[in-house]
């Protein structure tokens, strides 16, 4: 393919992507406007290589395992990956399916001043845990349109009902 040609990728199953597939997807930094990928334990740490990628407006990531938590198994790419997601400006749709770190990921890009989401989907989280998260959403007040959260809310209740 032509460099910055390619303007939607959907892979919704397992493709492996790696290294090499999320480099290659930077010939289409301009281009690209719509991601959705599967990934594994594996790929997800190499999810950092699409920092060229930043004409997204529409990035759904569904991790095919959901048992690693990036933000403590490896804290570089994690702080990558909000670096990446916070030079995306066009972003208005993200969707982070069965991604134990969704939450952590996604709460800096909600404060990010020139953010204007439309859509969000999280899963996958604790409510009680994570309190900044829902005070960052706040922030996207504005242009916020569709909100799809889904956790864990048993102890939140417990806690409540504990007060």
């Amino acid at each position: 393919m032509r460099p910055n040609s390619l303007k939607t990728l959907h892979a919704i199953s397992d493709i492996r992507a790696g290294p090499e597939t999320f480099l290659a997807l930077n010939y289409h930094a301009q281009s690209l406007e719509d991601l959705q990928l599967s990934v594994t334990n594996d790929s997800l740490a190499h999810m950092p290589l699409l920092q060229g990628c930043t004409a997204l407006k529409n990035l759904r990531i569904d991790d095919l395992h959901g048992a690693e938590d990036i933000e403590t198994t490896n804290h570089d790419a994690f702080l990558a990956i909000i670096a990446w997601l916070r030079q995306c400006e066009s972003l208005r749709c993200l969707d982070f399916s069965n991604c134990q770190s969704g939450v952590a990921l996604v709460t800096p890009v909600l404060l990010e001043r020139n953010m204007r989401l439309t859509s969000l989907h999280i899963d996958s989280y604790t409510l009680k845990d994570h309190t900044n998260f829902h005070q960052a959403l706040v922030h996207q007040q504005a242009s916020l349109r569709h909100l799809f959260l889904s956790g864990e809310t048993e102890e939140m209740l417990e806690c409540l009902l504990w007060t």
